[in-house]
């Protein structure tokens, strides 16, 4: 079971990938750029990961590694498109704190700093209001069909929402169990089918 959910969320990584790198010439102008480097990220770290899983070998030093690049990137896509930028710096430096605050009190290489993905996922989930608010005044959301950042916003929302209580009691949970990993699959799905929708639309 955990193998087909593995390949299962793989598939669609993949596909949003090749979306965004079909579509770049239209996002390379634009900052949902960085959505595509971060699926670029997702693969590289993602079929690596789905090896060592399978040959029995610990996984987490790569993937607290994404972590901070993979909040890091969103920071920086965040800073591009909200008003407030000052507001993502201070979540940002707020993160950093709770990463190196995790990597020091707890187990880098046989766990995940689950600190760091509690400070990280309440960031992003404030970072994501702040832009419905923006849209708001600026009339974005009668066009949210065609809007790249409302399918990049409610994707992130949706997957936060859903990954909050996990992050909080991720020090409690199996990471390996079937029903951790179906629950991931699904927010996963999530997030992802709402990126291959924000890089099918034309306007921001």
């Amino acid at each position: 079971m955990q193998l087909i959910l593995s390949i299962i969320l793989l598939v669609i990584e993949v596909v949003a990938l090749v979306q965004g790198l079909r579509n770049y010439s239209y996002l390379r102008t634009t900052p949902e750029k960085y959505l595509v480097y971060f699926m670029i990220l997702v693969v590289l770290v993602e079929i690596p990961a789905f090896v060592m899983t399978n040959y029995g070998i610990n996984a987490s030093p790569l993937y607290n590694m994404y972590m901070l690049l993979s909040f890091a990137i969103f920071f920086v896509w965040f800073y591009h498109i909200l008003r407030h930028r000052y507001v993502v710096i201070g979540l940002g430096v707020v993160f950093m704190l709770g990463y190196i605050i995790a990597f020091i009190t707890q187990d880098f290489y046989y766990s995940l700093l689950s600190y760091a993905l509690a400070t990280g996922t309440i960031a992003i989930l404030i970072l994501v209001f702040m832009l419905y608010l923006d849209m708001l005044k600026a009339d974005y959301v009668i066009e949210y069909k065609d809007s790249r950042r409302f399918w990049i916003a409610t994707g992130l929302l949706l997957f936060h929402i859903g990954f909050l209580p996990i992050s909080f009691f991720q020090g409690f949970v199996d990471v390996y169990g079937v029903e951790y990993n179906l629950v991931l699959t699904m927010l996963n799905l999530i997030v992802y089918g709402c990126i291959i929708k924000a890089f099918s639309c034309i306007k921001t």
